[in-house]
């Protein structure tokens, strides 16, 4: 894969997951208000326990048959790359229902044991969307090892207007049965937006016409495959069931830490509401880097099995550049509208917006670890990703379960920031020393961070100037133009200044769709070609 093709790969990932995330936070406020602040934080950690189990299932296969396809692909060997897809589905399927099962079996012991039993409805609800949602990994690994991004985007999408459309609609049919019901049925659109485009993917893949596919090399033994599936995923299942599981004792050691300053219970479940809020917001940019990720494991993965080293540089530059460019503006952007975002996504639950004033910059910490992470599992480092990702974890809630008592939910934010800077700077040191891959920092640094500050001198005005105007005829509406009207305006003015500057290069731009290009002056398409 080309870095052009890494780069379309990303744009293609990258529509896909923002219209995803654009559909999802658009009903985040209507949900808010269907269930309420105490419901929305049952409604949330009821997610964060499904996050636990969804990834221990996916996470790992995922980027296993993606690596592993993409590896033998490299290799000439496009048959067995099928056959790695037929295996990982067949076992996938197993162990999919065996969680799916289990989880509708003992919802009740586990929502009793995490400290909100009233969830256990609504982990019933969900429990067929792990079956679901394994078989889908394995057909999406499979097209991005293949370098198509396209099933996976279009698959996000339909995936998530389905979810949005009967959850909204199951949740507020069924909350005259009481709030238990009404969270529970906010978790049927999953299921449903699961089924819906397994079958299209399934689809996708039977017109890519595999039986035709031959190999140029040896064939490979069903063992090797399974081994060398087992020797990528087991560290990213680890790593996951670490992360998440930390998450669900993290959403507990919240809540218990707010009770212990002297916050009520219910008020406590509502403030581990806000703190998801918070988090659902700085996934936002994270959703981009997540599509880079994506996009960049087949590529470096095939680098690295032909043991092509000047390749992996590059690919790993683009990947780290690519991520500046992404996390550092929208941490400012995030800065200086928390309150207007917040006024527009969370009427009921306005005071959260100084958990954003305060911890925006974690979308650069997350950001550029979530990158670095992927580049030490595409470089076959799966286990030292695993080490630092845990090491953040055992650091994130020992500051819950000590500053939280006397700093409150903002406590919250605070060791969310220092779970991602201490594995980012470890992951760094590691990348430069250890792995011998020269990053250009100080340069990417320099032209993103200057680009982003001319940026942010214009935010506050942009959207004052249209809030002020159309806010005569309605406040919401104000905001929601003025946010829109900020973001196209202040992102075009950063795309501009990065062009001028030579932030982009020649190849970015052949990834650029024609009619983003035809919005830059002439005398800047003439210096393109110089850098």
């Amino acid at each position: 894969m080309s870095s052009k093709s890494t780069t379309k790969g990303f744009a293609i990932l990258s529509a896909g997951a923002m219209l995803s995330k654009v559909v999802s936070l658009v009903y985040m406020p209507f949900l808010t208000l269907t269930l309420g602040k105490t419901g929305y934080g049952n409604y949330a950690y009821t997610y964060t326990i499904y996050t636990f189990i969804f990834s221990v299932a996916n996470s790992g296969i995922s980027l296993a048959v993606s690596k592993t396809v993409a590896e033998y692909i490299a290799k000439g060997n496009k048959k067995d790359a099928n056959r790695v897809f037929k295996i990982a589905k067949y076992y996938m399927c197993i162990f999919g229902l065996i969680l799916s099962i289990a989880l509708f079996l003992f919802a009740t012991p586990i929502a009793k044991f995490s400290g909100y039993p009233s969830i256990a409805l609504a982990l019933r609800f969900l429990s067929p969307s792990i079956l679901l949602s394994t078989l889908l990994s394995v057909y999406r690994g499979y097209f991005q090892g293949t370098e198509n991004m396209i099933p996976t985007a279009v698959t996000q999408i339909v995936e998530q207007l389905l979810n949005v459309v009967v959850s909204l609609a199951c949740a507020f049919a069924l909350k005259p049965l009481g709030i238990d019901y009404a969270v529970a049925g906010a978790t049927i659109g999953t299921g449903v937006g699961a089924f819906i485009s397994y079958l299209m993917i399934r689809k996708m893949y039977k017109k890519t016409r595999p039986e035709r596919l031959s190999n140029e090399g040896r064939r490979v033994k069903k063992s090797e495959i399974v081994d060398k599936l087992k020797m990528y995923a087991t560290p990213i299942v680890i790593t996951s069931a670490l992360i998440y599981g930390g998450n669900i004792i993290d959403g507990s050691i919240i809540k218990d830490s707010l009770i212990i300053s002297g916050v009520a219970e219910k008020t406590a479940e509502g403030l581990y509401g806000m703190v998801n809020n918070y988090l659902q917001l700085v996934l936002v940019p994270i959703t981009f880097i997540t599509a880079l990720s994506q996009a960049i494991i087949p590529s470096i993965s095939a680098a690295m099995a032909v043991d092509d080293r000047k390749l992996v540089n590059q690919r790993v530059n683009l990947a780290i550049r690519i991520t500046l460019m992404l996390a550092i503006p929208a941490a400012i952007a995030f800065t200086l509208l928390a309150k207007p975002v917040y006024r527009l996504m969370f009427p009921g639950s306005y005071e959260g917006h100084v958990l954003m004033l305060r911890g925006a910059i974690l979308i650069i910490f997350w950001g550029i670890y979530l990158i670095e992470n992927t580049i030490l599992q595409s470089m076959n480092k799966l286990y030292v990703a695993t080490t630092f990702t845990v090491l953040g974890i055992i650091i994130k809630i020992i500051l819950n379960r000590t500053i939280i008592p006397s700093m409150g939910i903002t406590g919250a934010v605070i060791s969310n920031i220092v779970c991602y800077l201490v594995p980012m700077l470890l992951a760094t040191f590691y990348i430069r020393n250890k792995l011998k891959v020269s990053i250009q920092w100080r340069k990417y640094i320099t032209k993103t961070g200057l680009s982003a500050i001319f940026m942010a001198f214009f935010v506050k005005i942009v959207y004052n100037s249209v809030y002020y105007i159309i806010s005569f005829f309605s406040v919401t509406l104000g905001i929601f133009v003025g946010l829109v009207a900020t973001a196209g305006v202040c992102g075009y003015i950063y795309f501009i200044t990065m062009v001028a500057i030579g932030g982009f290069t020649e190849e970015d731009f052949e990834a650029i769709p024609r009619i983003v290009l035809r919005f830059i002056p002439r005398k800047l398409k003439a210096r393109i070609k110089s850098y």
